[in-house]
């Protein structure tokens, strides 16, 4: 099963109302992120690592749903899979942030079986934000 990563933010976050944000800009803010060992997390690590972009975990949860509602409430920023927010971006409740930065495809095997992540590409866009 495909899926992409995205970057999410409350409809209240300073954010929200941003067309694109660079990706310097991740240093200032609250991260909400899954717990060790979670696909998502290592995906968002190694891609901030391989990128030099610092960041700060403020949280530590350990499902998609607790991570939204933490959204939803404006308590940071989070990396989740498409899939599990379709329902609150139709509903405006979370807003996609689009970060200027290309990431390649990655893959996991999880219990499930491979799933390909089409990595947050779908909102790091290449750009002069650099």
């Amino acid at each position: 099963m495909d899926d992409e990563l995205f970057i999410i933010c409350s409809k209240n976050h300073l954010w929200a109302a941003r067309k694109k944000i660079g990706p310097g800009a991740i240093s200032e803010q609250n991260i909400i992120i899954r717990e060790q060992g979670s696909g998502t997390r290592e995906v968002f690590e190694n891609t901030m690592s391989k990128h030099i972009i610092p960041y700060s975990i403020k949280h530590v949860l350990n499902n998609t749903e607790a991570i939204k509602k933490a959204e939803e409430a404006n308590i940071g920023i989070s990396v989740v899979s498409e899939i599990a927010i379709k329902e609150e971006i139709k509903s405006g409740r979370l807003v996609k942030i689009n970060l200027a930065y290309v990431l390649k495809k990655v893959q996991h095997n999880l219990p499930q079986g491979q799933i390909s992540f089409k990595t947050l590409r779908g909102i790091f866009e290449a750009s002069m934000f650099w």
